[in-house]
């Protein structure tokens, strides 16, 4: 069975350039080793660690005195929250954030309110964003704090962060942006972008798990609490031996969206819009799900009504798809397509593909021809009827 993977949004597969990086870490004498050591293989893994540290500064627009290596998005989501709001927390108690956030950010917002925290969750608009004007109502005196993603991970939707984080420095608040789905799609430029602190996920962008990167601010750093402690590794604020083969190959991974941006967004896009077009063609009652002005190249969130989107996902077992994010809560349900305001029915009848550098427009039209006769079918036997 030949597999077509359109699940790009929940991991990429590892780039060969980026492989290869890795495994020279791996493989050659003395580059395992510790890079705290003091001895010359030391030396040589900790100059490896500081030269992707460069790189990954280079892609972000920054000081490389301003890059956290993690194991993952959700830990540099955890450091960036739970750091800066108890680095802050004598200024203020209340802290922002919205419904569609990732888990990685929702559930330790959860964990700060349980801790006696004030957190406003903002609502989004039925296309999936944050009003700009709600976000600024909700700013008060005591807000210390701030964190709205950049690009939905189930919709692709772009939240308006660049005049949310004008509102948060008039405020004097700090503003996070959990960027791991936007990487390779928009510019990452932190100084452009005027963000405080930035997450980022290696492998969303061609790179393997277990490393993420941390953008936080020079003049903030010292205000970030460290969460996991020990010998004081990343400048203190992150404890635990450097992976230095997974930083490197994060770092390859950057350099290669670097010079790849133009080429896989309109490959991507292309793909994308493809697939759409031919499913919006030959299929009634479906609706592509959210703002389709303000969204990303790479996702398609797909409402087939009528139906059951497990069971689609059984007659078309040959398309790797998913019923929204990789994360979903215990009940299945998408909390984003709930905040947006989509009836429970069809979020069940709704699937998420999401494309990426390696996929063909072949695939896109094996997929196509399994998908169609497969709704078709569903529909015709299914006890949701056309009134579903």
């Amino acid at each position: 069975m030949s597999y077509i993977y359109f699940d790009n949004s929940a991991s990429t597969p590892v780039a060969p350039e980026v492989r290869d990086e890795m495994l020279k870490y791996l493989t050659g004498e003395g580059l395992f080793a510790n890079p705290s050591s003091v001895h010359m293989f030391g030396v040589e893994a900790s100059e490896a660690v500081e030269q992707a540290r460069t790189s990954v500064a280079k892609y972000f627009g920054c000081s490389p005195k301003e890059v956290l290596f993690t194991a993952s998005g959700s830990e540099s989501d955890t450091l960036a929250i739970l750091g800066m709001v108890r680095g802050l927390q004598h200024k203020g108690k209340h802290i922002i954030t919205s419904v569609i956030e990732h888990p990685a950010v929702l559930e330790v917002f959860r964990a700060l309110e349980e801790e006696g925290f004030d957190v406003t969750f903002l609502p989004v608009n039925p296309g999936g964003q944050v009003s700009l004007e709600g976000f600024c109502s909700a700013i008060r005196k005591d807000t210390i704090f701030a964190s709205i993603m950049y690009v939905n991970n189930e919709t692709g939707v772009i939240q308006p962060i660049e005049g949310i984080v004008e509102a948060c420095h008039e405020n004097g608040v700090i503003f996070h942006t959990d960027a791991v789905q936007a990487a390779g799609k928009l510019p990452l430029n932190v100084k452009t972008l005027g963000v405080d602190l930035l997450t980022l996920s290696g492998h969303k962008i061609y790179a393997p798990k277990g490393v993420s990167a941390l953008y936080v601010k020079e003049s903030l750093m010292e205000t970030l609490v460290p969460v996991i402690r020990g010998g004081g590794h990343e400048f203190g604020k992150r404890s635990g031996t450097v992976a230095v083969h997974q930083v490197s190959a994060l770092a390859k991974a950057c350099d290669l969206l670097a010079e790849r941006h133009s080429a896989d967004n309109k490959h991507i896009a292309l793909l994308r819009d493809t697939f759409e077009q031919k499913l919006t063609n030959a299929l009634d009652d479906i609706v592509i799900n959210g703002n389709q002005e303000d969204r990303v190249s790479s996702v398609s969130s797909v409402t087939f009504k009528h139906i059951d989107s497990e069971a689609l996902l059984v007659l078309t077992g040959e398309v790797c798809s998913s019923p929204g994010s990789a994360c979903a809560g215990d009940d299945g349900l998408s909390h984003v397509l709930e905040a947006m305001g989509v009836d429970p029915i069809h979020i069940r009848a709704s699937l998420r593909f999401s494309f990426g550098r390696y996929n063909t427009m072949a695939e896109v039209e094996r997929a196509v021809g399994m998908i169609v006769p497969a709704v078709e079918r569903l529909r015709m036997f299914s006890p949701l009827g056309k009134g579903g």
